[in-house]
């Protein structure tokens, strides 16, 4: 696969997650990450349907990039 052609897998992929959240309906965020349960701070709790601590978000969001998911 080219290059090109994998950015623009990516970027399909990003736009299709955004399209998706933008539809579900709101639920609440939970006290503990889904991942490592460990606690969630109350500020990132505030953002609607938050499942995950920071770290484990943003490593979801790495391993989904790189297709791994």
């Amino acid at each position: 696969m080219k290059p090109e052609d994998f950015a623009q897998e990516i970027e399909l992929k990003e736009y299709e997650n955004t399209q998706k959240r933008a539809i579900l309906p709101r639920r609440p965020s939970l006290s503990h990450c889904e991942d490592c349960g460990e606690a969630i701070p109350l500020e990132r709790q505030k953002i609607a349907g938050v499942t995950r601590c920071i770290w484990c978000q943003e490593d979801f969001e790495s391993m989904e990039k790189r297709g791994k998911l």
